[in-house]
């Protein structure tokens, strides 16, 4: 073999042992699963500031990204609530003055990045790190001494993610929970004021200040030659 062989023999060489390398590092996965923990709060009858009694909460999340910048996706959580009343603040003599709760939420939400956000190569233009917001629907069951309420809600989010690592993601989340009930602090607390509730009024919120860990799966074809 001569040198004029032996220059594209090695040529071919290098190109196919660096192939698989260059095409993981373009590929692209449909989910992103993760699991997040941090701080609960509450706004309602015993509170007006969502740090003032925080609580721990914790979950599970579940997206399906359609492309770097627009995904959709779930959240399962428990938090745990609590508050007491402000010696400044009247409340009738009948009204408890502190209460506990436990609530259970699960949400569908649509996010938003914006900077398209990824792993890929450098024409691509993915960066990785992006703030993006979400919004959804969903409902909580709440759970104070022995009430039980369940009620529809709206999360609104507004975040920060970063690349950790190939298919690793960091996010930290502040979500504000828009409930569409005053039960949350319990049935005592409905209305102790005596004033009305309607179906976007004078209801309770939830807070959630969170990390979250996820890890990307189900790659998805750069050049699909099949129904995708």
């Amino acid at each position: 073999m001569t040198i004029n062989h032996l220059i594209p023999a090695m040529l071919l060489t290098m190109t196919a042992i660096s192939a698989p390398r260059a095409l993981g590092q373009d590929d692209t996965y449909r989910f992103d699963l993760g699991v997040r923990c941090g701080m609960s709060g509450y706004v309602g009858d015993l509170s007006s500031n969502f740090f003032k009694r925080p609580g721990v909460t914790a979950g599970i999340k579940a997206d399906y990204l359609f492309n770097p910048r627009y995904s959709v996706g779930t959240t399962v959580s428990v938090s745990t609530l609590s508050g007491s009343i402000d010696d400044s603040k009247f409340m009738p003599s009948s009204a408890p003055r502190d209460f506990k709760s436990t609530a259970y939420g699960i949400d569908g939400r649509f996010n938003f990045n914006f900077l398209p956000y990824g792993t890929g190569a450098p024409y691509e233009h993915l960066s990785v790190w992006t703030p993006y917001v979400s919004v959804g629907v969903g409902a909580v069951v709440a759970r104070c001494g022995g009430d039980t309420s369940v009620a529809p809600s709206i999360p609104l989010g507004v975040g920060v993610r970063y690349r950790l690592a190939y298919r690793v993601n960091l996010s930290v989340e502040f979500t504000a929970i828009k409930t569409f009930t005053d039960k949350i602090d319990g049935k005592m607390l409905d209305d102790p004021m005596t004033i009305d509730s309607a179906f976007a009024k004078n209801t309770d919120w939830m807070s959630a200040l969170s990390f979250t860990i996820s890890y990307e799966i189900g790659r998805r074809c750069a050049t699909c030659h099949h129904i995708d």
